[in-house]
């Protein structure tokens, strides 16, 4: 994306790129790898974070809501490493509406994320 390449620059161009370093921040620094402070697996929180047990959860939610009402989301992708595997692996979701605001078929979107993950692969074999 940092790169002088015509397709970073295309990138650039036509896309805003939002990169979130670490969240569990607070856990990392003192050895655990999947857990807060508080003991919380952060994976686990998505869906219901409480402002309190998972403060950086539940902001990056709103700070992510705030992007959502601002501008179209077209991909939302969250990379990580593994302690147990070599690599790295990837959840993308798509705030595809689809035509008329009908979704695409859960597979459909599914296969299109894919390809995602696969481009990388082919640029670097860490993913």
């Amino acid at each position: 994306m940092l790169s002088d390449c015509e397709e970073a620059k295309a990138l650039r161009k036509n896309y805003i790129i939002y990169v979130v370093p670490m969240l569990n921040i607070d856990g990392v620094i003192y050895g655990n790898q999947r857990t807060n402070l508080a003991g919380f697996d952060l994976n686990r929180k998505w869906s219901d974070p409480s402002p309190y047990l998972s403060p950086i959860i539940y902001t990056f939610k709103l700070f992510s809501k705030m992007i959502r009402e601002e501008r179209e989301v077209d991909v939302f992708c969250d990379m990580h490493g593994h302690y147990n595997h070599c690599g790295t692996f990837m959840y993308c979701n798509s705030y595809d509406t689809g035509e008329n605001g009908v979704p695409p078929s859960k597979f459909n979107a599914n296969a299109n994320l894919r390809v995602i993950p696969y481009l990388l692969t082919l640029q670097n074999e860490y993913f």
